[in-house]
Parts: C-alpha cells; sequence; structure tokens
C-alpha cells in the first residue's frame, strides 16, 4: 500500500510591526517657507495594512495622514517591507517663526479581528526664521534666558508623555507620576530664570519674556493634568510651551 506524504505544520508566531524614519531621523530646525521629506520604513512579518503620518503644530488639533507604500506593491500582495513618504509643506499649514511641529509615523498589520500597532519615535520641526550673519542678534533682554536647555527638556518629556500614553492605563501611574516630577521640576527652573531675568530688566514682564512666563504655566498645566492620568490632555500643553520657547529663541 502507498503511503500518503507525511506534512508538518509549525505556527508562526504573528508579531507585531515595526517602523522608523528614516529621514530627517531628527529633529530639524526650518524656515516658515521649507518643504520637509519624511521618508518611513515600516515592516511586518505578515504584513502591514496601514501606514500613518500623525503630526500637529504648537499644540494644535492632531492630524492622520495615510501614507501610500512607494513603490507601490502589486496588487494582492502583502507590505512585508515598505518605505513611505510624504512632504511637510510648512507654507501649506500656516506656520510662523516659533511655530513646532511634532510629529510620529505609525504602522498596522493585517491580524484580525485586532490589528497590532507600532509607533516611532517623536520628532519636532522647530521653525525659525533664516538668520544672516549680519543680522544675528547681539544681545538683549531675551538673552538673559538660555532656553536651550528648557526646549531639550521639554523634548524629553514630551516623549516621555508619548511613551505613556502607549501603555495599557493600568500601566501608567509610575511612568506618569515621573513625568509630572519632571514638569514641575522644569517650571520651577523656568521661574528662576525668569525671577533673575527681571532683576535685569524690571519688575515686569515685558515682551519677550512674557514667553517664558507663559510657558511655565502651560507646563504647570500640562504637570496637573498627567498627574491626574489625563495622558492626552497633557500633550497640548506642553507643546504650547514648547512653541513659546522657541518664539523666545527666535525674537
Amino acid at each position: 500500500a502507498s503511503l500518503t506524504p507525511t506534512y508538518t505544520l509549525k505556527a508562526q508566531p504573528d508579531l507585531p510591526p515595526v517602523v522608523d524614519v528614516l529621514q530627517p531621523r531628527r529633529d530639524l530646525q526650518a524656515p516658515p517657507e521649507a518643504r520637509v521629506a519624511i521618508e518611513a520604513r515600516a515592516t511586518d512579518d505578515f504584513g502591514v495594512s496601514q501606514v500613518a503620518l500623525t503630526y500637529a503644530m504648537s499644540g494644535g488639533p492632531r492630524q492622520d495622514i495615510v501614507l501610500p507604500a512607494d513603490p507601490a506593491p502589486a496588487a494582492g500582495t502583502p507590505i512585508l517591507d515598505g518605505t513611505f513618504r510624504h512632504v511637510v509643506d510648512l507654507v501649506a499649514l500656516g506656520a510662523e517663526a516659533g511655530d513646532v511641529v511634532s510629529y510620529f509615523v505609525t504602522a498596522r498589520d493585517n491580524r484580525e479581528p485586532e490589528p497590532q500597532s507600532a509607533r516611532s519615535a517623536v520628532y519636532f520641526i522647530e521653525v525659525r526664521p533664516e538668520i544672516k550673519p549680519e543680522e544675528a542678534p547681539g544681545g538683549g533682554q531675551q538673552k538673559e534666558v538660555d532656553t536651550s536647555g528648557l526646549i531639550a527638556e521639554l523634548k524629553r518629556l514630551l516623549r516621555s508623555t508619548w511613551d505613556v500614553s502607549s501603555l495599557a492605563p493600568p500601566d501608567r501611574a509610575a511612568p506618569a507620576a515621573d513625568v509630572a516630577r519632571g514638569l514641575r521640576d522644569l517650571q520651577t527652573e523656568m521661574q528662576r530664570r525668569l525671577t533673575r531675568a527681571l532683576g535685569v530688566v524690571g519688575a515686569l514682564v515685558p515682551p519677550p519674556m512674557d514667553l517664558l512666563q507663559a510657558a511655565g504655566e502651560e507646563v504647570g498645566r500640562a504637570a496637573v493634568l498627567i498627574g491626574r492620568l489625563l495622558v492626552d490632555d497633557a500633550l497640548p500643553p506642553q507643546e504650547r510651551a514648547l512653541a513659546k520657547l522657541v518664539a523666545l529663541e527666535t525674537e
């Protein structure tokens, strides 16, 4: 009697997708008329179903743009490893000097019934005017405060807030408390620098130093919100604070 062939079936785990921004892969400073090319790569063991760019400007509404694969795959062919591109037109966004665009890329796979998803790192585009060497500022009231360190710390806290947002609600309490503590420390440092600067420029808070005061108030609001585990609500005030600090540097 003839024997039927023996086949072995091996179950493969369905892993979540992986997505990364390839270009520019770092924070940028760009003039208001710039067009910023973004290139991302997404991979999945069984196929990527959707890749999207998520962005917001200076704490405004968050927007999602679905990105097509480039090149497009043949019909019916799953995307196991794809490149996705988009150009952020700052003019079309109405960006002005001092605005900040935050963005990241997400990918979903084709698992049923619930797809798995992944997010890239968060990046920032600081909108700044192009300054010619002969137009470089030679100092002034706003130069009494070095905001570069404040900007770097606020970006770190914003990225940490996004990391907390990606966690399941039961796992958010401890990391959210860490972010809230960092925000309170940053607000204290902002107030300290403002007080020191006011000792030079006077008792009132004149422009553009009022931007530092307003940024500190926004950071304080964010600390209260994330302390209450209102994680998503804590993002816009941080982004508004970041834009105010960048605007202060552009003055």
